[in-house]
Parts: C-alpha cells; structure tokens; sequence
C-alpha cells in the first residue's frame, strides 16, 4: 500500500492496470465455494463496470463467461445479482460478446434444467430490454430464429411460454430487424391461439400485437382477415373470445391501419355478442367472449377515431345495453329510489331473495364492467357527441347508480363523472355563486340553438340527487367517496344546482362520517365536496346545515392526515365567509386595489355568533403548530384571516389579538409570509373595522422591509397590503404613523419604474393611499416618489393601469398641493420631462399627464396652459408642437373646448406641417378634441374626410373619436346619433389604395359595429353581398378585407351577438375568397370570432368553417425573389396556413366539440412537418391542445404525428450559428419534446412502440436528455 500510495504521489501510477488488476480479482472470486463471497464478487463487478472506462476483448470474455455460469448458481441471490450484471454488460461489451451472451442464454432456455428457466428467461429479458439499439440489429434475428423455434415447438409447454413471452419483448423492440421472418411469427401465433391453455393463447396474442407494428401492410391483411375469418367459422366461445382479444390487441398497437376492417369487424363483434336475453349454452366462456368485444370497441375507438364514425350509434347501444345486463339479479322497479325511507339501510335493496345464481360462478359483472368501459371511452374522445351522450346515457347511468357489484357500481359512477367532467372542459362552468369574491367563467348559453349539455344536466340533477343519496346510506365506503367526488363536479359545472338537495345530502354525509369505519380519502372527498358545494350555492342554502357542516369541520381539522387537516381548514374559511357575507365592490373613482367591503345582511347566518367559537376552537390549534405540514399553515393562517375578517366583532378582543399575533408570528417566517400577507389584507378591508391595535403599526414596518426583497409575487402582495392598512380606519395618525408612511414611501419609490408596470401600479396606488390618509409625507413624495413619476411618464410603454395609476397621482398632489407638488410645480416638471428626443407614445403619456392636472385645477390657469400650447402648436420647435397638440387634445377630450374660437383652426393648420410627426399629432388632436363635443366637431372633422388631402389624417381623428366612445368609463349615446353619417363617409374609403386608411376605417366600422349594430350592420351586409358577388382575384378585392377586418375589430366582449350571428354566414364566405389578401383577413375575423364570440359560430363550424380551414393547410404558393446576391424563395400560403391553425387552436380552446379532429389530424401531422419553425412551433402546440380534449384522435394518428417530431430532433445543427438562431432551435426542441412527452402521458399502457423509441433515443443526447428533464420536471 505504501508503495502503491507513493508512486500515486509521484504521478506514476497506471490506473488502467490497476483497474485490469480489480476486474481480475472478482472475477476469481465469483467461482468462490462460499456463496456470500460470490454474491459479493458480482456485486462488486456491477459496480466497477458502471464506472467509465473500457474493456479489452480477454476481459470482456472473461466476465461474460463468470456471470452466465452464475446463471446456473445454486443461491438464488447470486443468480438475481448475475442478471442485474448482464444489463450492465450489454452497455459496455462488443457486439460479439452481446451474441455470444444471446446464444448461451437461447440454448439455455430451450435445453437447460427445468427448474433454472425462470432465471434464464428473466437473463434474456435483462438483455433485450437494455441492449442498445445498434446492438440489437446483430442479435435480432438469431433471437428470433431461436425463440420462434421453441414457441413453435409442442414437447415442453414452458419452454413455448418463455420463448413467447420473450420473443414478445424482442418484437417490441426490435420488431423491424427480423422482417424476413415476419410471416412465420405470424402464422406460428395464428396456430398458438389454438391453444387448450389460456396462458398460450394470451402470451400468442401479445407477439400479435408486439409484431403488428411492424409487419407490412399485405402481412397485416393476412393477420386480420384470417383472425375475422376464424371467428366467424369457430363455434367455441373462448376460442372466439381469444381471438377478438387478439383483435383488440392489434387494434391498439397499429392504430388507423385497422380502419379498412372496420365495416366487417364491428358488425360481426355485435354479432358475436348476441342479444343481452339470450343465454345460450356458454355461461361463462359467453361473458368471456363479450368482454372481448367490447374491449375491442374500446380499442378501435381510441386508435380509429375517425373511421369508427358511421359504427358509433350501434356501439353505443350496445354498451348501454350490456352494462345492465345481469341474468342472475332481478332488480325493483325504477321509483324505488325515490320511494325508499330515509332510515332504511340501502345495502337492504340487494336482497338474497332476488339473486338467482351463485357468486362464485356469476362472471357477468365483466360484461357489463367492459361496456362501461367502452361507454366511457366514447365520452372521452367525442366530445361533437356530448349533448347526446347527456340525453341517452346520463339518465341510464344515474339509473344504474344501483348496481349490486361494487367494482361494476364505482365504473358506473366514474363514467357519469367523466361526462359532467368532459361538459365542463367542453363547455366551462356555468354562472358563478352569487358574491363569492371569485372571477369564474360563465357560460352563454342564451343564443345556443340547441339544448347543450349543461342544460340536459341541469335537467338531471333531480335524479342525480335522489341515487346519490341513496348510495350515501350505504355501507361501501368506496361507493360513497365515489358519489362525493361526482357531486363536486356537478356543483363545479353549475351554480345553485343543488340547492333544494343540500339538507339532505349534508345530513346523510354527517351520518357517513360518523362511521368509525370511514376512511381519511371519503373524508377528504366530503370536505372537498362541502367547499365546493358552499362556494357554488348563494349564502341563504346552507344556513339550515351550518351547524352540522361546522362540526364536521371541527372533527375533521383534528385528523392527522394532512390532507383531511388542510381540506378541514379550507373548508373553515368557507363557513366563515358564509356566516357573514361580505361584498367586494371598488368605486368608479377609487383606483386602488384595496379593495372595499359591505355586509351583506340579509344573506347572514342569524345565529352567527354561535358558531364563530367552534371555528376559533377548529382553527387555533393548528394556527400554534409550528412543526406542521406547509399547507396545513398557509390553510390555519387563511382560515384565521377569513373569522377575524368576517366574524372579528363576534370574539373577544383577546381571542382578536391573539389570533392577530400568531399571524404577526407566521409574517416574520419566510415560509408563511404571503399567507399572512393576505390574510391581514383582508382583515385590515374588513368592512367591521376591526381594531388592530400595535399589529398594523408593526405589521407596515415588516412589510416595509419586504419591498427590498427581490421575490416579485412578495413584494407585489406586500404593497396590496400596504395599501390595505393605509386605508384601514383607525383613532387617528400619530407622529410614528407620518413617520412609517414616509419610511414606506421612501421603500416603495424604487419601485416606480418601466421595467416592471405592474408593480409599478401597486406602488403608485399605495403612494395616493398614504397621501390621503397621511398628507404631511407630501413633502416624501415630492422628494423621492415625483421624481420617478415624471420619468415614468417618458417611458413608451406605460399604458393601462399603471398610466390611470400615475395620472391619478398627479391628480391627487395637485388637490393636496404639497410644496413643490402644485399644478405650476409638475406642469414644470411635466414640460422639462417632454426634452429631447423621445417617441410619439411617451408624449402622449405626458400630454396625459398634463391634461389630468389641468382638470383639476382652477379655469383660470388651466386656460393659461392652453394658451401656452396654442402658442407652442404655432413655434418652430417640433417637439414642443406636438407636445402642444396632443396635450391641446387631451384637455379638449376631457372639457369642452368649442367655445375657444382658435383651436380647431389652429389644430387644422398644423395638418399642412411638414412634419410627419407633427401631422400625426394634429389628427390626433382633433379627434380627442371632437371627443369633448362631437356635435360641434364631427362635421368639421368629415368635410376633412371628404377632401383629396389629409384624408388619412381626418380619419386617424374619426378613430380617435370613436374608439373614445367605445370606452367602459365613456357614455356611447352621445355618439349614436352621429353614426348615420358616420357609416357613409366610412364606407366610401373601403376600397382606398392605401392599406393604413383602409386598416383604419375597418377599425372605426368594427367599433361602431359593437356600439350601433342596427344602424351599423346592414349596410355593412349589403356591400359585402355586392363585392362578393363579383368576386375576382384582382378584382374589388379591397372591399371585402376591409369588413373582414372591420368584423374582426367589432368581435369581443362587447359584441352584440344576435345581429353578428345573423350576418356571419356572408362572412365565412370569405374563407374561400379568390384572393389571399382577404382570405387571411377572413382567417383572422374568424381567429377572433373564436376568441370572443364562438357562440356567433356554433352551428357554422361543422358544415362551413371546418372544411375551409381543411382546404387551407394545402396552400402552398412558393415563389423566387431575386436579391441580387443570392435568392430568396417565399411562400405567399404559409401566412394563411398560420392563421388557420391559430383557429384551431383557439376552436379547441372554446369549441372542441364542434371541431372535427379525426378529419384535422392528417394536416396536423403535415403541419408539424412544415418547413416554417413558427408552423411548427404552433403545431406542437395544437398537438398538446388536442390531447387534452381529444387524446384518442391524436393516438389514433400518432404514427403520422410522430414521423415529423421525431426529425425535428434528429435534424442537425448547423455550424456557425448566431446565438438568437441556436435559441430558436433549441426552443423548437423543446417544443417537440413537449408535445412528444404530452403523447407518452396519454398512451397509458405504452403501445405505440416508435414513441417509446424515439424518447430512448432522445435520453441518450445529452441536450436532449436536460431538456426532456426540464420539462418532466416543470409538468
């Protein structure tokens, strides 16, 4: 050792040998009598062997021969540990070696000890599973050979099960390299299925399936038809049911492949399934061959969606009849839910007396477990039929609620869970509960023509209710948690549905959780349900079962469950949100975010007060803990926040101030900080005004201290806060008060700044809150907060929020007026801040700025500063001449400025400047300025429209008045009698040669769209009807991009449904418009269309809007633009081609179930594959969409999808690249990761064998590998 150590210190050492020498040693040791030092030896020879480093070809024979005599060990340990070893070989010896290995482990599996198969068989699987791929090719086909041999071979029927299941995992992986043995597997698994032992025939089957992939087109036809053939002619009903397994098999590993077969094989599996009375002679081996069928169904469902269309009605059917079909069982009449009394045990109905079979041998509960398989299958994967799955199934299926074996009884309320689950991510939720605090998505349904699904359900509630709590008197405890977990989806999908049900319910629920044999999932899944069922319904419906639901709480926030613990405390914070109601409301005129609260006292619990003890006892215990669970703090903290916020003036001060105190506790923790942020923001806007005594001080200054932090969410959270306290009533303000504020607002200015608008927001809003309640810090704000203000307001992009939030500081220092803060002070400030060069959007922030200031100032200096403009509008500095326009225009928008008798001819000169700017500036200005009087402007503004000259400009004014008008905060009426000659002067410029004019007229038609449709509309429809009628290529083509686009601007919130619907016909006619131009205005009307109104196209899609959209993804229109130095190709259709896909992407967003995806997946796959990155990127991006919402479409064309991914990753990089170009290939990399890895989630039992290949490959780069691991972890 010395000398070994010494020669390490001198550099001398050669480790290869010393490395060579280890090797040597273990392997000896593993031929050694004691069999722990041979266990040992491997041990130690697996862990050198996964160090770096390479073997010479001695080596390499040596330790191949010592592990595979190991095989043959007499202790099971050393044997396992010597097939953990080959794995690792496979990695690191030659191909000769991986043969040799290969051969030894064939011929022991065919000819060796009976007793040691096992071992061998598992060796073998080890060797393929982790063989490399390049490896594998030499392999291959003497496995192949080998093991058909044996499969093949009647002598030994173990030896046929091994060969089998190992020639199984050989084709999966390696299914390609052995094609010219091809036709023999497949008739040697034809002859196996023949089989006396079910264990051959299924191992046969999974070789079918296993080899299906790979076999070729004419090879498959023989398989198929040879298998339909053979179940036609066979009279035994395993030997058939074996079959349509193999069916089924194949089925869902070669996908569409199978779709030619469609119309014989549905037909004939309906026949085989017979009628659901008649018996036959089968018993068992029947309902054997039934499951198989519909497990077929289920399988061609997923992998053909498209060809299984003209068969979906009789399958369907046929799952609704057989998933009732129990011979042996007569169930009551189908009242008797209703009729049963309350206090008679459910499991009752299952009587003895009407059983006519034996348990053991009564195997139709697979029958029917099989077709609710398929049932469910349907409703996953075709969403187009959800109104009529709702109308046919639902019914049934609540009906079945009553099935008497509880494995089938879980299916059946599982399946009518993933419909109202399907409804919701089809169709949203539907009207929020009344004054919940909480934005949630509404669906309008009142322009749908036909009855939706949320509508049927609505209908179904009723019965819902009286099955569900029906099987809540039960005993299964799965079943219950089962019914929990199907109620809380319904009260996710509407609103207020089951408000006549609730006491009932919750007191069959009580009863439930009183069993000692409940367990902590059903509880979880009743406090889930509870929540969500308290958060759904208005205040008023559970004030009868607050007592009992407050006890549940109570009970269930003392489980040691974690998860029991925190749904207990969630579920607190409901209970005292219910106990008092409280509306959130902001005033027009308060900006800020700290928001205000009212009571709502008629929707209060009358006996409040009695429960606020049992919910303080509930929450103080876990609000103590401080060795809890992370969720179970941020739960105990919410809760807490949510009884002193809504119940404070309920409990005794000391109860008050301890709670605020533990919270105080939790803000000093960095892991609890925002939970208590939030929490004392809502305690600090409670409208009980609830004394915070020493916290609020104490509480501001630690939150002072968070607006250094760098985490964002925190100091975002931090300021809302402030802004809470700041506005929190108290006895007064004292010297520590103007203190801290001034201390915050020196924290906060920072902050006041471009690079980050909304938190600069915050920081604003919080700086006018402390002004208010603090005005001696006026002179803080000057000093720190103005300075930053001003500067703000030269940055191009403030906009929104963050511009209303600084333009209401200005406001505000100019009422208080602070030393170095009046109107004379910041109109200075202003007027330096618009120095130098800067861009037309930070002078109109400025000019803002100063119009706010001058409307809140005397008349007499805010005529001063216009006349002040007016003069500068007529220098010689440009700069100071738009800044005088727009802030002319500004201050006109916001007071009537007609009576000044020099403005508008002032403005109107300022059109013949020379300066592009200036003239852009002046129409602005004017049509701010007709927006303080349009009556008095608006003709002015027109006689411009109509000259030759300046037209663009007169009609940037128009957009500028109209756009004005459409403004939440504006009064439309005001401009709806001049729309009657709006619309003219608009229209005689649609065919305008200049693109900007035409853009800007579609604008103001789009507008007045939304603000008078009667008067907008038909002329609109009257001149489109005319362009299209003479539709040419270079025809009057300008007319109709005009309206297109004119109709993509009126889409939005606002849109006036019926009169668009009514017109939208002419529009889609667009789609197929001769000319590009207006067939991509066409595409983005109907992108937005989509976005905004897709009830406007709910009944366009299908017939109209599909088909186009299909036509479009094969516009290719490639051409050569010369360049001089070289050549450019550009193709004109892949600007149409985005825009489409862009459609179906936001269709799949709002109207999945009106889209055709098995019709759209062949150009999904060609769009994947497009040569543009961009169509790329967006087409992964569909791809991961349409697995969410129809995955058996995207598995039924995985093999087209994945052909154009997988050479997005093999494609190599070029050399020499700019940095931003190798990003964007990374990013396109990562998105066909993304899309890759979104496939593999929804291919549950890893059938498609090429996906599983090219992610391997992907694993085995480097780069690959991270960014796979990236994304892994990020999902």
């Amino acid at each position: 050792f010395a000398a070994a150590l010494r020669a390490h210190c001198a550099g001398n050492i050669d480790w290869a040998k010393m490395a060579a020498h280890v090797l040597n040693s273990l392997v000896e040791k593993t031929s050694h009598w004691d069999k722990d030092e041979r266990y040992m030896a491997t041990y130690d020879l697996c862990s050198e062997l996964g160090k770096d480093g390479e073997l010479d070809v001695a080596m390499e024979r040596r330790i191949c021969t010592a592990v595979l005599k190991q095989l043959d060990d007499v202790s099971n340990d050393v044997q396992s540990i010597a097939v953990k070893c080959l794995g690792i070989l496979m990695k690191k010896v030659q191909h000769e070696q991986v043969v040799e290995i290969s051969e030894k482990l064939c011929t022991l599996i065919l000819t060796g000890r009976d007793e040691l198969r096992d071992i061998y068989s598992i060796g073998l699987k080890t060797l393929i599973t982790d063989m490399p791929r390049e490896t594998g090719r030499f392999v291959a086909q003497y496995l192949t050979e080998q093991l058909v041999r044996g499969a093949s071979q009647e002598e030994n029927t173990d030896v046929k099960l091994v060969c089998l299941d190992n020639l199984a995992d050989l084709l999966r992986r390696f299914g390609d390299e052995s094609a010219r043995r091809h036709a023999e597997i497949v008739d040697m698994s034809i002859l196996q299925l023949q089989s006396d032992r079910q264990v051959v025939r299924k191992r046969a089957t999974a070789c079918m399936g296993a080899i299906a992939t790979s076999l070729s087109e004419d090879l498959l036809e023989h398989l198929v038809t040879t298998l339909l053939r053979r179940i036609e002619e066979t009279k035994k009903e395993d030997e058939a049911a074996t079959l349509v397994q193999a069916i089924g098999t194949v089925s869902r590993t070669v996908g569409f492949r199978m779709a030619r077969h469609l119309d014989a094989m549905v037909p004939l599996f309906l026949r085989t399934c017979g009628d659901v009375d008649d018996e036959g002679e089968g018993g068992e081996q029947l309902n054997d061959l039934r499951e198989s069928c519909f497990q077929a169904f289920t399988a061609l469902l997923i992998r053909c969606p498209k060809q299984i269309v003209p068969h979906l009605d009789t399958i369907l059917q046929a799952s609704l009849t057989f998933m009732c079909y129990d011979p042996n069982y007569t169930y009551e009449d189908d009242d008797e839910d209703a009729d049963m009394e309350e206090d008679e045990e459910y499991d009752e109905e299952y009587d003895d007396d009407d059983y006519q079979g034996s348990d053991d041998d009564d195997s139709s509960w697979k029958v029917r477990r099989s077709a609710l398989k398929t049932l469910e299958s349907i409703i996953l994967n075709r969403p187009e039929m959800l109104s009529r799955l709702f109308s046919e199934c639902g019914p049934a299926l609540i009906k079945w609620f009553k099935e008497r074996e509880e494995m089938v009884r879980l299916d059946v309320i599982a399946c009518y869970r993933a419909l109202v689950e399907m409804a919701i991510k089809v169709h949203g939720i539907k009207a929020a509960a009344p004054n919940d605090g909480n934005a949630m998505e509404i669906v309008d349904e009142a322009h749908s023509s036909t009855a939706t699904p949320i509508r049927i359900l609505e209908g179904q509630v009723p019965q819902l209710a009286n099955a569900s709590v029906n099987q809540l008197k039960g005993k299964s405890i799965k079943t219950k948690s089962a019914i929990a977990g199907v109620l809380t989806s319904v009260c996710t999908c509407i609103a207020d549905c089951l408000a006549d049900d609730i006491p009932r319910i919750v007191a069959v629920l009580r009863d439930a959780l009183d069993d000692k044999k409940a367990a902590q999932v059903f509880k979880l899944d009743v406090l889930t349900f509870l929540r969500i069922a308290m958060e759904r319904h208005a205040p008023p419906v559970f004030h009868g079962q607050l007592v009992d639901v407050t006890q549940i709480c109570e009970r269930c926030a003392a489980e040691d469950w974690y998860k029991v613990t925190s749904e207990a405390l969630r579920l607190a914070v409901v209970i005292a949100r219910i106990l008092r109601p409280i509306a959130l409301y902001r005033s027009p005129e308060d900006q800020g975010l700290s928001a205000k609260g009212e009571l709502l006292a008629d929707q209060a619990f009358p006996d409040y007060a009695s429960l606020v003890g049992p919910l303080h006892q509930c929450i103080l215990p876990r609000l103590r803990e401080h060795d809890i669970d992370q969720e179970i703090k941020e739960c105990a903290i919410a809760a807490a926040g949510a009884l002193v916020r809504h119940c404070g003036d309920a409990l005794d001060k000391a109860k008050v101030d301890a709670l605020l105190g533990l919270i105080m506790e939790r803000l000093r923790h960095e892991t609890s900080r925002l939970s208590s942020l939030r929490a004392l923001a809502g305690i600090a806007t409670s409208p009980l005004n609830i004394d915070l005594g020493d916290v609020k001080p104490a509480a501001m200054g630690e939150l002072c201290g968070f607006l250094r932090q760098q985490n964002r969410a925190l100091k975002q959270n931090a300021l809302q806060a402030l802004s809470a306290l700041s506005n929190h009533a108290s006895e007064g303000s004292s010297a520590l008060d103007a203190a801290l504020y001034q201390a915050i607002l020196q924290e906060l200015a920072p902050h006041v700044a471009d690079d980050d608008l909304r938190t600069a927001q915050l920081a604003l809003h919080l700086t006018v809150d402390v002004l208010k309640v603090c005005p001696e810090a006026g002179e803080v704000v000057t000093s720190h907060v103005l300075p930053r203000a001003v500067s703000l307001a030269r940055s191009p992009v403030l906009q929104g929020g963050a511009l209303e939030a600084l333009l209401q500081l200005f406001r505000e220092l100019v009422l208080l007026n602070a030393p170095g803060a009046s109107f004379d002070d910041l109109l200075v400030d202003l007027k330096e801040g618009a120095q130098g060069e800067l861009p037309r959007e930070s002078l109109v922030n400025i000019a803002c700025g100063i119009a706010a200031i001058c409307a809140v100032t005397t008349a007499e200096k805010r005529n001063a500063a216009m006349q002040d403009f007016l003069r500068d509008v007529e220098g010689d500095s440009e700069q100071a001449q738009q800044l005088g326009l727009l802030c002319v225009g500004e201050i006109g928008r916001r007071t009537d400025l007609s009576g000044l008798e020099d403005v508008h001819p002032r403005v109107l000169r300022a059109f013949e400047s020379p300066s592009e700017d200036t003239k852009a500036a002046a129409g602005i200005a004017l049509g701010a300025l007709s927006a303080g009087n349009a009556a008095f402007y608006l003709p002015k503004v027109l006689d411009v429209v109509n000259q030759a000259t300046n037209r663009y400009l007169a009609l940037t004014s128009l957009k500028e008045l109209i756009v004005t008008y459409a403004r939440p905060t504006s009064d439309p009426s005001v401009l709806l009698p001049h729309v009657d000659s709006l619309i003219p002067a608009l229209m005689a410029h649609c065919e305008s040669d200049d693109e900007a004019v035409r853009s800007i007229v579609a604008e103001c038609l789009g507008v007045l769209v939304v603000l008078a449709p009667d008067a907008a509309i038909p002329p609109i429809q009257d001149v489109l009807g005319r362009s299209i009628s003479s539709a040419t290529p270079d025809g009057a083509w300008k007319t109709r991009w005009t309206l297109a686009t004119a109709m993509k601007f009126a889409m939005g919130p606002r849109a006036p449904v019926g009169p668009i619907r009514g017109v939208m016909p002419d529009f889609l006619q667009l789609l197929r418009d001769p000319n590009l131009s207006v067939k991509r205005a066409a595409l983005l009307m109907l992108n937005s269309a989509l976005h905004h109104q897709s009830v406007v196209l709910a009944d366009q899609v299908p017939d109209t809007v599909m088909p186009a959209l299909l036509e479009v993804f094969d516009i290719f229109i490639e051409r050569v633009v010369d360049l001089g130095p070289f050549k450019h190709k550009v193709d004109d259709g892949l600007p149409l081609r985005k825009a489409a896909l862009s459609c179906v992407y936001t269709g799949l967003d709002r109207i999945p179930d009106k889209l055709d995806i098995p019709a759209l997946m062949p150009k999904l796959a060609q769009a994947c594959g497009d040569k543009a990155e961009d169509m790329c990127l967006l087409a992964h991006q569909v791809v991961i969409k349409v697995s969410l919402v129809h995955p058996g479409a995207l598995l039924g064309s995985a093999d087209a999808v994945l052909g154009p991914l997988e050479t997005v990753l093999n494609k190599k990089q070029k050399q020499a690249q700019a940095g931003h170009e190798v990003e964007r290939r990374n990013e396109l990399l990562r998105s066909a990761l993304r899309a890759l890895l979104t496939i593999n989630s929804i291919d549950k039992n890893k059938e498609i064998r090429r996906l599983q290949d090219i992610l391997e490959k992907a694993s085995k780069k480097e780069h690959l590998a991270e960014m796979m691991a990236a994304e892994t972890a990020q999902k």
